[in-house]
This record gives structure tokens, sequence and C-alpha cells, in this order.
């Protein structure tokens, strides 16, 4: 061995007491192992760090979907509680920047407050088709929400809201709304 080689792996194990596993460690037994311990806590912890998977990975700037609305009551409503009841639905389709958070609203329509037994009924639902084909931003998704807003005899109002991002990878999403 070179002069030049055994004075830098002397500097290597006899000056870095980590290292040099001549020395023992009183909880691990060998500095040696603790070393390994730490690297592997260290690629444990390192691997657990959670990482902003909440903007897609944008392959192009163009979405195309296909959103089927199905609309129909969840029963028939037959029972006499039910005389006064009404309900209006509020669906709308959006574009929202996940970087940002502002929110365009590229659609939206209305079924005003009627009594709850004029909606479809549940073997025959209404039914709504929106195709949406458009370029959007790199952190913008397509948000679809929809509300129930309730009013029965006693002048009691309740709602109801649900809202999702449609994935970029879904062509085709079926939305039911159930009264």
């Amino acid at each position: 061995m070179s002069p030049m080689k055994q004075f830098v792996s002397s500097l290597v194990w006899k000056d870095f007491p980590i290292i040099n596993s001549s020395k023992k460690s009183p909880l691990f037994g060998s500095t040696r192992k603790l070393l390994v311990i730490a690297f592997l806590m260290l690629f444990f912890v390192s691997g657990c760090i959670l990482e902003d998977e909440t903007i897609p990975d944008v392959v192009n700037n163009r979405i195309e979907h296909t959103l089927n609305y199905r609309i129909a009551r969840a029963k028939e409503y037959s029972e006499a509680i039910y005389d006064q009841t009404q309900a209006s639905v509020n669906l709308s389709i959006s574009l929202e920047d996940l970087g940002n958070g502002s929110n365009t609203v590229i659609w939206d329509t209305v079924f005003s407050m009627r009594s709850i037994r004029e909606y479809a009924a549940p073997s025959d639902p209404l039914k709504l088709q929106k195709n949406i084909a458009r370029t959007v931003g790199p952190n913008e998704v397509l948000r679809i929400s929809s509300s129930i807003q309730y009013l029965d005899q006693n002048n009691t109002t309740w709602s109801e809201a649900k809202g999702e991002i449609v994935p970029r990878d879904v062509r085709v999403k079926q939305i039911d709304i159930s009264l």
C-alpha cells in the first residue's frame, strides 16, 4: 500500500471514532451498528415525508369529461307528513385552481323550490348530460357540486351539499342526486 493510501486510511479509521469499529457504544455494542441504525432510520423517515399529491400531473392541458346527472326522489313520499315539503336543487360545474384557490363556474342550473313529489320517480330519473372539453392550467381541476334545500310544512329549512373533484383520467362520470 502506498504511503498516501496508508495516511488516508489511518485518518479515516483512527481519527473519527464514530466510524472506528473498535470503539464500543454502551447502548448498541459497536458504533458501526449505531451508524447503520441511524442510516436506516434516516432512510425510512425520508420515505414517510408527505408530498403534495392533490395537484395532478398534466400530460396535456386539455380535459374532456362527460358528466351524466340522474335526479330523482329517494322514495315516493306518499305519507301525509310530506304534503307541504318542498325542495330545490342547485348543480354546478367549476374549474378550481389548486394553486391559488380560485374557482370559476363554467355551468350551473337551479331547479326551483317545488313540491318534493314533483321530482322524477326513482324508477324514471331526470337525466342531464354535460360534455366538458376545454384547455386548463396545470393546477386547475374540474369540480362538481350539488346542493339540495328542503322546506317542510313547519317552515323548517335544511340543506345538503356535496362536491368532488373529477380526476383528469375519468372520462365519464355518473352523478346521482337523490332527494
